[in-house]
């Protein structure tokens, strides 16, 4: 390709003109400040339309709109008819690289600043923290220079043009240029100055750079400190300058040096700390480095601080080590988002998403997929987040077309290289990532070779490397667990294997992370991974009422778009965490808990921290039945270092137990001392197991009996009990069970096997797509195609065919409905196919609409938030209560939610406390939600949802578990509802919350119908 016709923003081979090497950031070691707030603003059709003499100091701005600095002016005022694109691969326009549409909107930038008198003899500087996708500089009308890599930060002098007194910065921004190509990760697609722009200045004579190394000793005993300060100058060398480093605990000095600078600039020590407190991500001790910049006469040029944890990073027996200690990688993906403001995230912000991490558990995060603001990786410092930092790379839509391409291989070295220089100080940096599905080429060789003959202090990876041996960490995206296992018993390497992404938690998801984490802990070379990803990127939006939600693709108009494939974080756009992220704070826990033997009450303690032994926590158990607490008491956390395991016995006699009630034991992990991210008593760990399951029921009986007044009509019976009354509907089903004045159930209970599908099951790619499956199986549109009935006197059998137009599927329900004396309702539910071969089902259960009346739920099984068969290890098996209304939870994209796996039994009352117990023979999946499933499913947005008339009621002989589906691997075979015959039992009893006891009423059972 012949460049050299091509303007800036289309060359890949220029990647920055007047623009200052990169350094670590030094914009605090000297007098500075930020230009934020309002700056002039003019948004452009092209970039070759720039209204004329708009650089000059002089021109006339004042009708240009004011925008503020940071932003993307797409969520602004300024921004007029420019909207965000959301696309997931594919590039908004036909890809060519490097051309881009000739209409390209184009932000133009003023911003009037003053230099005070007395900075004549300094350098003054301006640095852009980060502007998508490129820009110009220019200051007081002379240009400056131009820079790309929307996420470094670029730093210009600015020293021969600016003025004491009012000086003029202006930018052109291009919101698309060559730099898109390598930007395309899965994300809006916005632009502008969307990081902090600071002015600052420093003496001529200066500390230009600061390297610190420390390699600290496998026994922790002692540690090297090596620094490498460069001294910059305009004439250097400078004689008889001098830099003196001190480097502190606190108020004590451990060592302080002074020493020459020689020509090259560059003074180096090297010195031995002993004993040393080590950076751990459990304890992120950092210690107080200052350099200063001594004049010949022995005052203070320039000085510079930061805060340096000592720690070392190594990989040995296939395993990822801090401080010779093996390390879980127990990771999200985090992009830089805001509801509200899209790319520009301020320091509140970040330190939310990592006391929020921090407090499920999660102890590293990959900057996907860019450098994030150097903020963030101080504060991962602080908290002691591990970080593996990404290079701005991403050629999706191109795959590999650039890795290789000579043409863009001083991007791809600018990027790289750049991001180390910045952040190469920070201990919670501990691996480097060479970008992100960019194909693999010989840049990508290229570069890894100089990281690692830069920092051999740290690992690389990159996974479409796959394998190749310039990546020293195997980093598989989305595998499947047996993906995975065989990744790690693979005999011919012996580097770590750590997940790049997996989980992807797009709407209701997440499922089998137990599986991944036992695997994951049952092999050394498997060192954990990053869930995909953490915040959900729904932009906010309001109605003219006041009603606010959250946009994904397509809600702007935007084409082409890829829809709500950025919803799919952990935690919601204002950062409200879903239901999933109870399962992960569960299987990432720092302390595993192993029940031995549950009839004796010994369990095994397992110390999963790196660090810090178990007697830092809290350690309570209770063990409760019939919704009581029997026994509790404090576990012993002594005499457990980090990676250690102890068997403690729990002091409680089975044998005691009453036979009638399940029996569970609770154990609950707290810390005792508020933290800089949790409030004391904060839960890191939970864990419940059953004791004693339910031995004793009643025998079996003959439903009807005295008390009961049967009705028998056309096509319907009907029986009253005292103030019971129930109908079934000899087509169609029990239609009408009535307590006193509350109809609770007020329409047909009638097979189901369908759920609105979840982004899992809407998998368009992939080898799972479920809900095409369904759909083409007709599981949607099931009908009746004729249904026989059985009457007795207090007995009504229907059979019931279901088939679907256009499909040869043919699935036969036997439900009898037998009625008791005490206005009991007993379901027997069998099911079996009449078709062969057909899909997995959604869900296998009954479902009926409830009176308007019933609006309170409470139920004995595994809650309070929402459970799966494939995510439910986290919820304590309890006796729960909530709102009808607050069941499902609010997913952006309307779906399956809201369901309850495991249920004991469940009473559904009005607020008074009056209505119906469902009593599960074993265990149900219940479900009852204010909205139809049609409704749900036809939704785009949960705004949009109306409710039904009343609830409706699902109970599920089986349920669907979730998977990964929407990218990656989607339901385990165990937790699928395959297409085979299956029986299950329920009864519905009257329920008055004033005079009931639900657990004396679920001690009876479900009665045997004789």
């Amino acid at each position: 390709m012949d460049s050299t016709n091509l303007p800036d923003w289309l060359n890949p081979a220029v990647t920055a003109r007047g623009r200052l090497p990169m350094t670590v950031p030094m914009e605090n070691s000297a007098e500075s400040v930020e230009l934020g707030g309002d700056w002039r603003f003019h948004l452009g059709g092209r970039p070759e339309d720039s209204p004329r003499g708009w650089t000059d100091p002089g021109f006339d701005d004042s009708d240009w709109a004011p925008i503020p600095v940071p932003s993307v002016w797409q969520l602004t005022r300024a921004g007029g008819t420019d909207i965000p694109i959301y696309t997931n691969v594919r590039y908004p326009w036909p890809a060519d690289p490097p051309h881009v549409p000739s209409d390209n909107p184009t932000g133009h930038y003023r911003r009037r600043f003053d230099v005070p008198v007395g900075h004549e003899d300094e350098q003054v500087l301006v640095t852009f923290g980060g502007v998508d996708s490129c820009f110009h500089l220019w200051v007081n009308g002379v240009e400056i220079g131009y820079s790309t890599d929307s996420r470094l930060p670029a730093t210009f002098d600015i020293s021969r043009v600016v003025r004491p007194g009012s000086n003029t910065l202006a930018v052109r921004v291009y919101r698309w240029s060559a730099s898109s190509y390598l930007e395309d990760q899965d994300m809006w697609w916005l632009s502008g100055i969307h990081r902090p722009v600071t002015l600052w200045t420093r003496p001529r004579v200066h500390i230009a750079d600061v390297d610190v190394r420390t390699d600290l000793r496998a026994d922790l005993t002692r540690a090297d400190l090596i620094v490498r300060v460069s001294v910059g100058s305009p004439d250097r060398p400078a004689p008889g300058h001098q830099v003196r480093l001190v480097f502190s605990a606190g108020d004590y000095v451990l060592t302080e040096h002074t020493a020459l600078v020689d020509s090259s600039g560059v003074v180096a020590f090297r010195q031995v700390l002993d004993a040393p407190r080590a950076w751990f991500p459990e304890d992120p001790y950092l210690h107080g480095l200052t350099v200063e910049l001594l004049a010949p006469g022995g005052g203070v040029v320039h000085s510079h601080h930061e805060r340096i944890g000592v720690r070392k990073v190594d990989i040995s027996g296939g395993r990822l080590r801090i401080n010779a200690r093996p390390v879980e990688i127990r990771g999200v993906n985090r992009h830089d988002f805001d509801p509200d403001t899209g790319r520009v995230v301020d320091e509140a912000s970040m330190r939310r998403d990592i006391e929020l991490m921090k407090r499920h558990n999660i102890n590293a995060v990959r900057t996907s997929h860019y450098p994030n603001d150097h903020r963030f990786l101080e504060l991962c410092d602080e908290y002691g987040m591990l970080v593996f930092s990404e290079a701005n790379i991403e050629s999706h839509g191109v795959w590999g077309a650039l890795a290789s391409d000579p043409d863009w291989e001083p991007q791809f070295f600018d990027r790289v290289s750049r991001m180390y220089q910045r952040d190469k100080n920070r201990a919670c940096v501990v691996v480097w990532s060479l970008g992100n599905e960019s194909g693999f080429g010989s840049h990508h060789v290229t570069v890894s070779g100089w990281l690692h003959a830069k920092d051999p202090t740290r690992p690389v990876m990159y996974h479409p490397a796959g394998d190749h041996p310039c990546v020293d960490i195997i980093s598989p995206m989305y595998p499947s667990v047996a993906d995975l296992a065989r990744l790690a018993d693979d005999p011919h390497d012996d580097r770590p294997v750590i997940m790049c992404e997996y989980a992807h938690s797009m709407g209701n998801s997440t499922g089998n992370l137990d599986e991944y984490w036992d695997l994951i802990r049952s092999r050394t070379r498997l060192g954990g991974g990053f869930v995909w990803d953490w915040v959900d990127q729904g932009i906010r939006r309001r109605e003219p009422d006041g009603t606010t939600w959250f946009a994904y693709g397509g809600d702007f108009g935007d084409e082409p778009n890829d829809g709500p494939f950025c919803i799919n974080g952990l935690v919601s756009p204002d950062r409200e965490p879903h239901p999933a992220m109870h399962q992960l704070h569960h299987v990432l826990q720092p302390v595993g808990i192993e029940v031995v033997d549950s009839d004796r009450g010994r369990i095994r303690l397992h110390n999963r921290q790196q660090w810090l032994g178990l007697d830092m926590y809290t350690i309570e158990w209770t063990l409760h039945s019939g919704g009581r607490e029997v026994r509790s008491g404090n576990v012993d956390s002594s005499g457990c270092p980090a990676g250690s395991a102890k068997e403690v016995t729990l002091p409680y006699d089975r044998r005691s137990l009453v036979a009638s009630q399940e029996h569970w034991v609770t154990l609950t992990v707290t810390r005792p001392a508020r933290t800089r991210w949790a409030p004391r008593g904060h839960v890191v760990a939970r864990s419940s197991f059953r004791v004693l399951g339910v031995s004793r029921r009643r025998a079996a009986v003959g439903p009807s009996g005295r008390g009961v007044k049967a009705r028998l009509e056309t096509g319907r019976s009907t029986w009253t009990v005292g103030d019971v009354e129930i109908s079934v509907d000899h087509g169609a089903g029990l239609d009408r069970f009535a307590v006193g004045d509350v109809a609770v159930i007020s329409g047909a209970l009638v097979p189901c096997v369908w759920r609105p599908p979840t982004d899992n099951d809407s998998a368009f790619f992939g080898p799972e797509q479920a809900a095409r499956r369904w759909r083409e199986a007709g599981y949607d549109r099931l009908e009746p195609r004729h249904s026989t009935a059985r009457v007795e006197e207090s007995t009504v059998v229907i059979d019931t065919e279901l088939t679907a137009t256009g499909t040869d599927t043919c699935l036969q329900f036997r439900t009898t409905h037998s009625v008791f004396p005490s206005g009991m309702v007993v379901v027997d539910v069998r099911f079996r196919p009449r078709t062969e071969l057909l899909p997995w089902l959604p869900r296998l259960g009954v479902v009926c609409p409830l009176d308007g009346s019933v609006t309170e739920l409470a139920w004995f099984g595994p809650g309070p938030w929402e459970t799966y068969p494939d995510r439910v290890s986290s919820a304590p098996v309890a006796h729960h209560r909530g709102s009808i209304a607050e069941q499902p939870y609010p997913y952006i994209v309307p779906q399956e939610s809201g369901n309850h796996t495991a249920t004991r039994w469940a009473t559904l009352t009005d607020s008074r406390g009056a209505g119906m117990m469902v009593l599960a023979e074993s265990l149900v999946d219940l479900n009852v939600s204010p909205y139809a499933d049609a409704t749900i499913e036809n939704a785009r947005h949960h705004h949009e949802l109306e409710p039904a008339p009343g609830p409706v009621l699902h109970i599920d002989g089986r349920h669907g578990g979730l998977g990964n589906g929407s990218c990656g691997p989607g339901v385990l075979d165990a937790y699928r509802v395959e297409a085979e015959p299956h029986r299950w039992r329920f009864a519905l009893i009257p329920f008055d919350g004033d005079s009931d006891d639900p657990f004396r009423l679920a001690a009876r059972g479900v009665p045997p119908v004789i």
